[in-house]
């Protein structure tokens, strides 16, 4: 999975058994990563990201047209991209005096 924006991300202290702690350490290094990343991984395999509805998409399309600061247009012209990815449309979004232009895109595996 693609790591989302660092204004998405947050950190979380938690304690676990010292035996189960072995046991992800292992666990991430045959699958070649992180510890946090073998935790995040498991996590979204147990608690997939809810199917965002079209409805829900469309609404959120009109609302992004309407007046906004440079920054929070940056954000959600960010989030607006992490969302096609997930969809898999192959289409990458900017957003550019209350427009919004989709241009084809080819997204790497990450």
């Amino acid at each position: 999975m693609a790591r989302p924006p660092a204004l998405e991300q947050v950190q979380v202290n938690f304690r676990m058994p010292a035996d189960l702690k072995r046991r992800v350490e292992a666990a991430a290094e045959r699958n070649s990563r992180s510890t946090t990343a073998e935790i995040v991984a498991t996590l979204e395999e147990k608690y997939p990201e809810e199917a965002l509805s079209a409805e829900a998409f469309l609404d959120y399309l009109q609302r992004l047209t309407r007046p906004m600061s440079m920054d929070e247009s940056i954000q959600k012209e960010e989030f607006l991209n992490h969302v096609l990815k997930r969809l898999g449309v192959g289409l990458e979004a900017q957003l550019a005096d209350g427009d919004i232009i989709l241009c084809p895109t080819e997204y790497e595996d990450e």
